[in-house]
């Protein structure tokens, strides 16, 4: 007999989706790509706007999506359950070059 256990899925991305919002109720429904499966999240507008406000705010940032996985679709999945965090990623300046120590030949 198995052992009972819960799963997550857990998608990382840092490119703002392509979305569409239904009219009627303001929920936001974009796609995610992973290892050739294609994820359908649809979420309520609240919930996005903290993606929403990233893109605004931050120069770089990345977004964990996690929830658990609903029906098949043709692509993939349907992402259920939804939770999305929304984190600033911080630029790296370029690091100075060393200098060399070595004597300079003439």
């Amino acid at each position: 007999m198995a052992t009972p256990a819960k799963y997550e899925l857990i998608l990382k991305f840092r490119e703002y989706p392509e979305l569409t919002r239904d009219p009627q109720t303001q929920a936001v429904t974009f796609y995610l790509e992973a290892d050739g499966l294609e994820f359908t999240v649809t979420m309520k507008a609240k919930g996005f706007k903290k993606l929403e406000q990233a893109q605004a705010q931050y120069p770089e940032w990345s977004a964990v999506l996690a929830g658990t996985m609903g029906e098949r679709t043709a692509k993939g999945f349907v992402l259920v359950n939804v939770n999305l965090q929304v984190f600033e990623r911080k630029v790296r300046e370029p690091a100075a070059p060393l200098e060399s120590s070595a004597p300079e030949s003439a």
